[in-house]
């Protein structure tokens, strides 16, 4: 996965009205899901499977905020905590893991724009400060916000 690229193609397309960087990115990051949970093929049972990939689904084509685990539960109908049983079986991580993990990819495109502060950045990923940012960043990738700038 390369963010530097779809950074790129955001800011190209985006006079176009080609896909949002939310769309983008969560196109992205079901695409590195999907072949997770094909690898955990002889873990969850058919149903769990079935379910992630509606999730998968379901947030790849979200609007500009993030589903909880009970939102999504109700419009699969059924209960949130078999939904998040059913993600942790069949891809062996928890739906905060996902979403921590969807929001990190969209603060990577944005850290490549060195003109934007790291709280708009926390902001629009959806995170209630820069601290969290980082301390969630620094979890994920192994490096600092600023440290990633660098790179």
């Amino acid at each position: 996965f390369d963010s530097a690229s779809l950074y790129e193609k955001y800011y190209k397309n985006e006079m176009a009205g080609k896909p949002s960087l939310h769309a983008l990115i969560l196109h992205a990051l079901a695409t590195i899901l999907a072949p997770q949970i094909s690898a955990k093929a002889n873990k969850g049972t058919s149903r769990e499977k079935e379910l992630s990939e509606s999730v998968l689904r379901l947030l790849e084509t979200s609007s500009k905020t993030l589903p909880t685990l009970s939102q999504l539960a109700k419009q699969m109908n059924v209960t949130s905590s078999y939904l998040g049983e059913s993600l942790r079986n069949a891809t062996g991580q928890t739906y905060p893991h996902i979403i921590a993990n969807i929001r990190m990819e969209q603060a990577k495109i944005l850290l490549a724009d060195s003109s934007i502060p790291l709280r708009e950045i926390a902001k629009r990923v959806g995170l209630s400060s820069p601290r969290a940012l980082t301390r969630i960043f620094q979890r994920i990738t192994g490096k600092t916000p600023n440290a990633f700038r660098v790179k």
